[in-house]
């Protein structure tokens, strides 16, 4: 452990000593170039914005095609049944849609 703090303190002594250095200024091809770099990932025409969008569509066929599965079931009559309570409970169903 002592070694590592030698080296350690050894280092930054060395920084210490050594001359500032003065800041240049960035040409400006190298400024947009780094700039370009970091535009947001999700910009237009970038995969993630296309993959939300066809999940997003996706999601609505899934809940229009639920609605119209729920109403097609409330129009259509138990087949198997012959009790008179059924017929009379869908034709009340059907009255109320219309």
């Amino acid at each position: 452990m002592k070694r590592s703090k030698d080296k350690l303190g050894r280092l930054l002594d060395l920084a210490r000593q050594s001359p500032t250095a003065t800041e240049q200024a960035v040409a400006a091809h190298w400024q947009t170039r780094v700039l370009a770099h970091w535009r947001p990932a999700n910009g237009p025409g970038e995969l993630w914005s296309f993959l939300h969008a066809r999940v997003r569509g996706g999601f609505v066929c899934a809940a229009v095609l639920m609605f119209a599965c729920i109403l097609w079931s409330l129009n259509t009559p138990d087949q198997d049944t012959d009790n008179d309570s059924d017929l009379a409970s869908f034709e009340l169903r059907v009255d109320g849609l219309q």
